[in-house]
């Protein structure tokens, strides 16, 4: 799907009348419970979010968020994180389009969304990032190939470890891999693949607050190294498996309740 498709704004335009269409649209975003919608200008500060990203953020009101960064919101390394991402994409141009990532919010909550942000492009300048993250779906659990696609999902998050081939994977469901990773997206909205990492990057938050060092959670992650590890780990949570670590520890001094960062 394109990334514009799902608000109907253009890419090409005066940033006024985005901000003024966005606003025209505000009762329809603050409707959707599942997904956090948001404008930034060319400094990726804040113009416009919906309702759902105020109440994951437990602000007051959007007055609050207007104006600010991602990182004077969302709990301080995270924050960071995503207003660097945000000025690359407006630094580049380039757009990222249903990217699995892991979203903190304040209270210790987190949930995996997949997110898409593009450039408002005025007379040739990237004037503003218009995005989305979606909240990861429950399974459609009433499609008829979802108990062998969902076998080969359970050994997937079993097996996260090993290598896993996407034609043994086909083979299991008795598909083929077009097929496979076709009702992959519509049963579980994520690919074979991102379903892997986010086993993979879910194995690694557990095992981050103990004492093994990053080689060794790597390899038991199913990682050949730990430098592919630190780089895919970044992409999807924000921040690097050693800074992750450094704020679970943080929070435990501070609450020794919060065992991983999660309510």
């Amino acid at each position: 799907m394109n990334t514009s498709s799902w608000t109907g704004l253009p890419r090409d335009g005066k940033l006024e009348q985005v901000v003024i269409a966005v606003n025209c649209l505000e009762p329809v975003f603050d409707a959707l419970v599942d997904a956090v919608i948001f404008l930034k200008d060319a400094e990726a500060r804040y113009l416009f979010v919906n309702k759902t990203f105020m109440d994951r953020c437990m602000v007051r009101s959007k007055d609050h968020v207007y104006g600010r960064l991602a990182q004077d919101i969302f709990p301080q390394r995270f924050g960071a994180a995503y207003t660097t991402q945000d000025r690359a994409v407006l630094a580049s141009g380039d757009e990222i389009t249903n990217q699995l990532e892991l979203h903190f919010y304040t209270g210790r909550r987190s949930g995996w969304c997949l997110t898409s942000k593009y450039c408002i492009v005025e007379e040739g300048r990237r004037v503003a990032l218009m995005g989305i993250s979606r909240d990861l779906k429950a399974p459609e659990q009433n499609h008829p190939a979802y108990e062998r696609v969902a076998a080969v999902a359970a050994h997937i998050q079993q097996h996260y470890a090993h290598s896993l081939q996407l034609h043994s994977l086909a083979t299991m469901a008795n598909m083929s891999i077009a097929q496979l990773e076709r009702y992959f997206k519509i049963i579980f909205n994520l690919s074979p693949r991102q379903l892997l990492l986010k086993a993979r990057l879910e194995a690694a938050r557990k095992l981050l607050p103990g004492e093994l060092n990053l080689t060794q959670i790597a390899s038991q992650c199913g990682y050949a190294d730990h430098s592919a590890f630190s780089r895919q780990f970044k992409t999807l949570i924000g921040i690097s498996p050693r800074s992750y670590r450094a704020s679970l520890r943080m929070m435990v001094q501070k609450d020794p309740m919060c065992q991983d960062g999660r309510n």
